[in-house]
């Protein structure tokens, strides 16, 4: 077990955490709020989201209050370190959003057919346009569920990497800010080769094709 002493109360990083979880308004809560906030705020600035609704400040408190919560002591981590992962899996997550809908009037495919059946990037970013509506509940749902089964790691690699385009070196970087996990680009290959692979498995016959 890791302990990491809080310096505005000077008791174990873990007994604070205790102590505001048993009392929201109290007065450990306030400690902890002010001693991890800023830290948290930091973090979440670090991130490019273009949307009022989910600021770097509304991302830092949502992420405090969700590492306040979820947080195991017994784990071999600080309440900071996973504060951290919980920001940036947070921001991360409001960015992917922010994008979705900026890009809602496109029509982005991968692999589509000629006769307009919809890729993976409309099935797995819940695509609701004309052109896909006839895959509700027959496609995009197996994918979703599908997805649900693969390790956390591995969904992040997929949906970076196939739906948002990004290089293997970002999603290493990625990887490693929500996850703590580090990669490298081979990795990143391996891992969503496996990742592709779990997926066509699962889902099998026509929906495979899709991969």
């Amino acid at each position: 077990m890791v302990f990491a002493i809080d310096e505005r109360s000077g008791m174990p990083e873990t007994e604070l955490v205790r102590r505001a979880r048993e009392d929201w308004q109290s007065p450990y809560a306030d400690a902890l709020m002010m001693r991890y906030m800023p830290y948290a705020l930091t973090c979440a600035a670090r991130w490019d989201i273009a949307d009022p609704c989910a600021d770097a400040e509304d991302i830092a408190h949502r992420a405090l209050m969700d590492a306040l919560e979820k947080y195991d002591p017994g784990k071999d981590a600080t309440f900071k370190t996973y504060l951290t992962l919980r920001v940036n899996q947070i921001a991360w997550a409001e960015q992917r959003s922010a994008r979705r809908r900026a890009n809602a009037a496109q029509v982005v495919s991968l692999d589509s057919s000629e006769g307009g059946a919809a890729g993976l990037q409309d099935l797995l970013c819940g695509s609701c346009s004309a052109e896909t509506e006839w895959l509700d509940g027959q496609v995009h749902e197996p994918i979703q569920k599908a997805l649900g089964y693969l390790p956390e790691i591995e969904q992040t690699i997929v949906l970076a990497s196939v739906l948002d385009g990004y290089s293997n070196q970002e999603v290493a970087r990625l990887v490693d800010m929500v996850h703590n996990h580090g990669m490298n680009d081979r990795s990143v290959i391996r891992a969503r080769n496996r990742a592709l692979g779990r997926l066509a498995q699962y889902l099998e016959g026509s929906v495979a094709d899709i991969f």
